[in-house]
């Protein structure tokens, strides 16, 4: 549960997560890639420590890991995986740590959006969206999410555009499950509601 997943070169990603033995939750580095053409799960190598409730997506050719927390701690960093390994993208890092948010590619740039701000606090969740633009200094802060402050959104870029559905907020300190689906069009950093 909890691991980053996207598309990468036609293949899906699934990276770290947890999962429990017994009354133990246990973060996982485990990587691993779906090939639809061949049909087969494979293995790639692992990420540099046990990861979790961040997010991932494919920039270019490399699926880069972002955000999440370890068992100790939330994390802000980004990793790429390149030329085999893991590599820390200090240019990709978060501002600040992030866990339980979305992530897409599109156009070219990445896409951070929504999530936990502040670890094992349920009333933390953020309307922040930040963007990655290639040769660019860092993470900027676009146009915040419409609505309830979201985590655990489903999330697609399809053309230009990133389309979010769903997910849950926090109503009165109780969880709420949302069932909208809205729209970010990073030409005009702006988002619309599709009902």
């Amino acid at each position: 549960a909890h691991c980053a997943v996207a598309v990468c070169n036609g293949k899906l990603i699934v990276a770290g997560g947890t999962y429990w033995s017994g009354k133990e939750k246990i973060w996982s580095e485990r990587v691993d890639y779906f090939d639809p053409v061949s049909n087969r799960w494979e293995t790639l190598d692992p990420l540099p420590y046990p990861h979790a409730e961040g997010a991932c997506a494919a920039i270019g050719p490399d699926p880069i890991i972002l955000g999440g927390s370890t068992k100790e701690a939330m994390s802000s960093m980004a990793w790429s995986f390149r030329g085999g390994a893991w590599l820390a993208v200090p240019a990709m890092a978060l501002p600040a740590p992030r866990r339980w948010f979305a992530a897409a590619a599109a156009g070219g740039s990445a896409y951070v959006i929504g999530g936990f701000g502040l670890p094992n606090d349920m009333g933390s969740p953020k309307r922040t969206v930040w963007a990655w633009e290639a040769g660019g200094k860092g993470l900027e802060e676009r146009a915040p999410l419409p609505g309830a402050a979201r985590f655990w959104p489903a999330v697609a870029a399809i053309g230009r555009k990133i389309f979010m559905a769903g997910g849950a907020t926090i109503v009165d300190g109780r969880l709420e499950n949302l069932d909208d689906i809205i729209v970010y069009d990073p030409a005009i950093d702006r988002w619309s509601s599709m009902g």
